[in-house]
């Protein structure tokens, strides 16, 4: 970017300054300092690699985002009473199916992980007041490629076993711990390329292509 005197061969320094400093977020814009910049487009996340999906959040809320939307993390808190894991996935299992089918539509591909937060309790342990003892404990799946939505489902399945046998395993260890409550689910996933980005000459050229304010 003319005038501006930062420099560095590192790929993903190089994207994160042209984030931080050049390019609006939200009208997709480039431009010598965002500090000047008035954005036609405020609030729209334009310059976000999924600008152009509509998502259907009903179930699951966008909890946090990073890297214009190349790392995102959905929640669904469970509201009504519920301990039973297997019976979570089976309820939430079309959803989840067509949220990941929704974040496929702008990338080639992602990287999933699945998080539920249970609240525990432990009756073999008292406190002076008679109640058990409570604890938050979270069951992390492993992480998986996921390139076409037909290997969604099986991929889905895959992660509720794993979480399933963390949780049982967890249980029927002798220490007492029994789910009182299934707090959420989380869906944890990032774009199969990050943090590789395409070379400098390339990504400079995309820059220009854009326009500027």
């Amino acid at each position: 970017m003319q005038g501006c005197p930062f420099y560095s061969r590192a790929h993903t320094l190089h994207r994160q300054h042209v984030e931080l400093v050049h390019q609006c977020e939200h009208c997709a814009l480039y431009c010598v300092n965002l500090r000047h910049h008035s954005c036609p487009l405020p609030n729209q996340f334009g310059g976000h690699v999924d600008a152009q999906v509509n998502m259907d959040l009903s179930v699951f809320k966008e909890l946090t985002r990073s890297h214009r939307g190349a790392m995102v993390v959905y929640v669904h808190e469970v509201n009504e009473e519920q301990r039973d894991v297997q019976l979570l996935f089976t309820k939430i299992e079309d959803t989840l199916h067509r949220l990941l089918s929704q974040v496929l539509e702008s990338r080639p591909g992602v990287v999933l992980k699945i998080k539920i937060t249970v609240l525990m309790e432990n009756d073999t342990i008292e406190r002076q007041n008679g109640e058990a003892v409570t604890n938050v404990t979270y069951f992390y799946s492993e992480l998986h490629s996921i390139s076409s939505e037909s290997v969604i489902e099986d991929t889905v399945l895959m992660c509720a076993s794993e979480i399933i046998e963390k949780v049982n395993l967890f249980v029927e260890n002798g220490s007492g711990w029994n789910i009182k409550q299934i707090e959420s689910m989380e869906v944890n996933w990032r774009n199969s390329s990050f943090p590789q980005c395409s070379c400098k000459w390339t990504f400079e050229n995309a820059f220009w292509s854009k326009g500027s304010c």
